[in-house]
């Protein structure tokens, strides 16, 4: 992975964070309307365990299974 790479993941992180702290759900909705599967995986995987829940609602239904099969199992199982 880059440099970039991490760097937007970092940014992305910091912002789905500051809009679950903030209970921005339009926001949450937004950060996650675009993504991969797989970088929503990633995303969820790398927040703390309390709040991959509330994330997990904004992850678009059509593609939450193959988001579930990215996730690795410790994130599968909180």
């Amino acid at each position: 992975m880059n440099e970039t790479a991490i760097t937007d993941k970092e940014q992305l992180v910091e912002e789905v964070m500051s809009a679950i702290d903030e209970g921005d759900d339009d926001r949450l909705r937004h950060a996650l309307a675009d993504l991969h599967p797989a970088d929503s995986a990633n995303l969820v995987a790398s927040i703390p365990e309390p709040d991959r829940e509330h994330l997990w609602n904004f992850v678009p239904e059509e593609t939450a299974g193959e988001v579930i099969s990215h996730l690795d199992d410790v994130a599968r199982d909180s």
